[in-house]
């Protein structure tokens, strides 16, 4: 009798899917169909849902002769460190923020005080090392103030990233001006202007972390007060499948409260 053992195909996205994240990115190397089968929308799906709630650092160190940045993530009930290296971009900026995290795919930016004509965004699958490197969305003129968000349409299996620009080339805190939008599909792997005319409310924190909740990117935002001043606090959402915006207001008690951080537990 042989010992080979030969199983079948259906068994081992069962079992790829149960392999800590680190290393079934080694096992890209293994074979072609095990490369197609880790790298496809479905696998990375599967593989996020079966695997438990981990935590996910991004660590800096900035001095005069020495610059480090790299993420790490804890990915078990012992809190193994697995350190996930960095995407071989280069930025305008000294480093990247963490703009979203969805299944897996972690969306990266410089726009942190960077020029918009230098502005980087990066999409980035640290499990498998894939990275995309966007091209950059046309904004018209350096004064303004760019916010931006990531989610995934469900219903195309698309990952999208949102990009927001408010003119702030004068009085940018009284200005509700509706901000220009501009939608980048993964698939299409291009930019496209939506409308936003219906916006009458800033987003001028961008730096501020953004959550995507129920087919939705969340942001903080404010409205024109009593006193002409951003004073009331609001939620701005885009919904990801539709590509239409719409306001939910906040508690009573968190409509004059600053600041506000959104995060999801």
């Amino acid at each position: 009798m042989s010992d080979n053992v030969c199983l079948s195909s259906d068994l081992w996205p069962e079992i790829l899917k149960r392999v800590p994240a680190k290393d079934v990115g080694r096992c890209c190397c293994v074979c072609k169909s095990w490369n197609t089968l880790i790298k496809s929308p479905s696998f990375i799906t599967a593989h996020i849902g079966f695997a438990q709630t981990h935590l996910f650092f991004r660590h800096v160190t900035l001095t005069p002769s020495f610059k480090e940045e790299h993420f790490t993530h804890f990915a078990d009930e012992a809190h193994h460190r697995c350190d996930l290296g960095y995407p071989p971009v280069k930025t305008w900026l000294s480093h990247f923020r963490v703009v979203g995290s969805v299944s897996g795919l972690i969306c990266l930016s410089d726009d942190l005080y960077a020029n918009p004509e230098k502005e980087t965004i990066v999409l980035w699958n640290p499990v498998v090392s894939r990275y995309v490197n966007l091209s950059r969305p046309r904004v018209v003129g350096k004064k303004c103030e760019r916010v931006i968000g990531f989610g995934f349409d469900s219903k195309k299996n698309d990952y999208k990233v949102v990009h927001l620009s408010y003119n702030v080339s004068e009085k940018p805190c009284f200005n509700v001006t509706p901000p220009k939008a501009r939608v980048y599909s993964v698939r299409e792997r291009a930019w496209k202007s939506i409308s936003a005319d219906y916006v009458h409310c800033c987003v001028l924190d961008y730096y501020w972390s953004q959550c995507f909740v129920n087919g939705a990117i969340h942001w903080l935002a404010y409205e024109k007060g009593k006193n002409h001043g951003f004073s009331n606090n609001a939620l701005l959402l885009f919904d990801v499948e539709s590509e239409r915006f719409k306001k939910m207001k906040f508690p009573e008690a968190l409509r004059e409260t600053c600041p506000l951080l959104l995060s999801v537990f």
